[in-house]
């Protein structure tokens, strides 16, 4: 017989041992993943760039790449938290894998359809958004509460990580064997992914068969929010901004330099690795750090910082005008990317801890849901904006507009969210 001191020490000892087991599972499975999509996401940008050599229907395809995002968010978080989230993340990898390879056998009659590479972008990134929600909603339960910060924080830079190195195999593959090779290897690993996260140790308790109305879901949502200021006001801060940020990094970036600059694959591929790396470690020096409430204090001034960088994208008028060096051009992007998101990882990772470990687990899939729906509304409406913002007028005229008003939101918001009183 075992004393209640013994006893405990097992059940801990356990515990840990499932916790270690599902946080390598984590973390191998979203790396087979996010490694096919960033060498898919960026060989397929470079083939609609290099098939329309448009800023707008570029910002059209981009949106379509995360609108499905907002949508699954804001609608399935009450699906997720009434079911098996192990079973939606296995079942969520494998389907993707599935469509990949149906779309690699339609590609090959129809390689320059536009129309159906959006399709296929709407369905994989909503599977994927299901993916992530019913990902982030089991972290504590998966890990361990004690281990979601760190876990967070690995969780975060994998996809930086794999960006360090995606682009740049992407960039190789799709110049010398084509991006049907590229399409194949996606939906590969998709599938190891999949078969990989069905040894999760996860403890689900089957709820009672009850309708969930969307009624009911919205009333939930909305009461957490009017009881939670600092919650809703961080939202809509958020849903603004990265309307403003993410159409820079992910449109303004790629389409300046690969189009207008004119840099090489390769060289693309370097800027979108500088990016990934500044990622990575702006996520160890978070877990490095641990002071939460530190970092949160900090929230308003990186992201001014932010600004200020974003407005010395400006530059690439220069090489533009004088027909610069081309790798230079390459190297003062890299050095810009690397640094701003450095910052927005140091910046967001404790935010979003803090609204994991503060949400009640019976409705974290819903209200995680709908922070990160409104973390993607906005951006595709500011995609299409800033689509013929870059075909309109200078680019510099565009990256100076655009940091002077990140500037004044954050002097506006900094006076009214107080992150760390709450």
């Amino acid at each position: 017989m075992y004393t209640i001191e013994e006893t405990k020490k097992i059940y801990i000892s356990k515990n840990n041992n499932y916790f270690k087991k599902n946080f390598f599972i984590l973390i191998v499975g979203k790396l087979l993943s996010e490694l096919g999509s960033s060498i898919f996401s960026f060989a397929l940008s470079l083939y609609i760039l290099d098939l329309t050599g448009s800023a707008q229907i570029f910002s059209v395809i981009l949106s379509f790449s995360l609108l499905p995002t907002c949508l699954v968010n804001l609608f399935l978080g009450g699906f997720v938290d009434n079911n098996n989230q192990k079973k939606i993340m296995v079942l969520a990898d494998c389907i993707n894998g599935i469509v990949i390879f149906i779309y690699l056998t339609l590609f090959t009659f129809m390689p320059e359809n536009i129309l159906l590479i959006g399709i296929v972008i709407v369905i994989v990134n909503s599977i994927r958004a299901l993916f992530s929600l019913a990902l982030n909603s089991s972290i504590p339960e998966l890990v361990g509460q004690a281990n979601v910060m760190k876990s967070n924080s690995f969780i975060q830079g994998i996809t930086p990580a794999v960006h360090m190195v995606g682009p740049v195999i992407g960039a190789i593959l799709y110049e010398n064997i084509g991006i049907e090779i590229i399409i194949l290897l996606n939906a590969s690993l998709f599938i190891c992914s999949s078969i990989l996260e069905g040894f999760f140790k996860f403890e689900y308790q089957k709820k009672k068969k009850e309708i969930k109305k969307l009624k009911k879901n919205f009333y939930l949502i909305v009461r957490y929010l009017k009881n939670n200021r600092t919650f809703s006001n961080i939202l809509l801060f958020a849903l603004v901004v990265n309307g403003i940020f993410l159409p820079q990094m992910l449109l303004g970036v790629p389409y300046v330099s690969y189009n207008i600059i004119d840099v090489t694959p390769i060289q693309l591929s370097f800027i979108e690795t500088a990016s990934a790396l500044g990622s990575v470690i702006g996520v160890f020096f978070v877990a490095w750090y641990k002071n939460n409430n530190i970092l949160l204090k900090y929230f308003f001034k990186l992201l001014k910082i932010q600004a200020v960088l974003i407005m010395l994208f400006s530059f690439s008028y220069f090489f533009q005008l004088n027909n610069g060096n081309k790798w230079m051009a390459t190297l003062v992007f890299s050095i810009l990317v690397f640094v701003i998101q450095g910052l927005n990882m140091i910046q967001n990772v404790p935010l979003f801890t803090y609204f994991q470990l503060t949400i009640p687990k019976e409705i974290r899939g819903r209200i995680i849901g709908v922070a990160f729906a409104a973390l993607y509304i906005s951006p595709p409406i500011g995609m299409l904006i800033y689509g013929s913002l870059f075909e309109w007028f200078q680019s510099s005229y565009v990256f100076i507009g655009t940091g002077v008003v990140l500037i004044v939101l954050c002097n506006i918001a900094s006076k009214k969210i107080n992150l760390i009183s709450n």
